[in-house]
């Protein structure tokens, strides 16, 4: 009994020991085994179409825009650089039109002003003497015409000589040219007719006040006076721009000159967030400046809100024509994969990356002469999402695109 005994744990150990030298052998085979299960499942995905397939509510979530495909011509254009600035055409600078102490301003810069608005106050000792000076045309005039009357009826009476009533005559046309003279000096100074009718009725009234008006209506830019100061003539007190037109002026390089004529219609963008002003080429200079081998090309835009302010950056597009016929579609269509440049179209299967060929562009459009037909449905806006997803299909499969 106790040899049996003996025997069947013998056996036993010798069990354990050949399980123990064994074990790695039947690890290493069970694991060999799954890599092979694992390789013949990888090798179900092998012939992948490049196809993304993706749901209208994760299009939705992703901002993914499509557009139906249509064959067109593609507007060409220069881009040209520069700034919006003043219109030289609306400009005023205003001169004082006789010497004198300035004593009131009353248009600080930024004020609107309307043609003929007081500006400042000059106390002028000239505008009391062209007054005195017209005064005193008035009375000589007065005097040469009542002389002239009598001198008239004597010689009718055959009572005065030829030559006292030719003498009476030459003087009331002096008199008269005179008086004339002097009220053009006082109309030149600013006075108006009925101010010069209401003065030659009261030619007495001479004063030193001397109204310095807005020659234009704008907005006053500059002012260079101030009370007490005494100014002339050839002193600039303000400085006065209509700011309902301004000029967009931009550099074009010599080469680009022969594609750009006055008329031809420009889009002109002061940035991003605003939609583009229209406008049309209304000069070109006729020199290069030779330090920057560019030209000056000049815009005239509307500013009747005021938001386009002289000193600005801009930019513009020159029109200068069209393409042949092709498919034009935005830049955002865009991708580049597989170092191709592609656009998603879709198909029943899903979302396919097609190699296109570009035969023009512009800044914001390509034209496709060939990957896209017309009437296909393609991927305008958000197409990295598509291409993130397909080039992740593809790393997880294995496979090197």
């Amino acid at each position: 009994m106790k040899k049996n005994i003996t025997i069947a744990i013998l056996g036993l150990i010798s069990a354990v020991c050949l399980g123990i030298l064994f074990w790695p052998h039947l690890n290493h085979a069970h694991d060999h085994d799954h890599d092979h299960d694992h390789a013949e499942y990888d090798d179900t995905h092998a012939d992948h179409d490049d196809v993304v397939r993706l749901t209208d509510a994760v299009l939705a979530e992703f901002n993914i825009e499509q557009a139906l495909a249509q064959a067109g011509k593609l507007d060409l254009h220069v881009t040209l650089t520069g700034e919006i600035s003043l219109n030289e055409e609306d400009i005023a600078r205003v001169h004082p039109k006789i010497e004198g102490m300035v004593t009131e301003v009353h248009a600080p810069p930024g004020t609107r002003v309307v043609a003929g608005q007081r500006l400042a106050i000059l106390n002028s000792p000239g505008l009391a003497e062209a007054q005195a000076g017209y005064s005193a045309a008035i009375e000589r005039h007065k005097t040469a015409q009542a002389n002239f009357q009598r001198e008239s009826a004597l010689w009718e009476k055959k009572m005065t000589s030829q030559q006292e009533y030719l003498d009476a005559q030459q003087n009331l046309i002096d008199a008269k040219v005179e008086q004339n003279l002097r009220s053009t000096q006082l109309l030149s100074l600013g006075m108006t007719k009925r101010q010069l009718e209401a003065f030659s009725k009261q030619p007495g009234t001479i004063s030193t006040r001397f109204e310095v008006v807005a020659p234009v209506g704008g907005t006053i830019l500059e002012r260079h006076v101030t009370v007490g100061e005494n100014v002339g003539t050839d002193a600039l007190l303000f400085t006065i721009a209509d700011l309902d037109t301004v000029w967009g002026e931009f550099h074009a390089f010599a080469s680009d000159l022969g594609k750009i004529g006055v008329g031809q219609d420009v889009g002109v963008y002061i940035d991003t967030n605003r939609p583009s002003l229209q406008g049309k080429v209304t000069w070109i200079a006729p020199l290069v400046d030779p330090a920057t081998r560019t030209a000056k090309v000049r815009v005239v835009l509307p500013n009747t809100d005021g938001n386009l302010r002289p000193g600005a950056f801009a930019s513009a597009n020159v029109s200068i024509g069209q393409t042949e016929q092709g498919i034009p579609v935005p830049k955002t269509a865009l991708q580049t994969f597989e170092n191709q440049t592609v656009i998603f179209v879709r198909t029943d299967d899903g979302f396919i990356p097609r190699p296109i060929i570009i035969s023009a562009e512009n800044d914001t459009h390509v034209l496709v002469a060939s990957g896209l037909d017309a009437g296909q449905t393609y991927v305008t806006k958000g197409a990295f999402t598509l291409k993130a997803e397909l080039s992740k299909s593809l790393f997880d499969d294995g496979h090197n695109h």
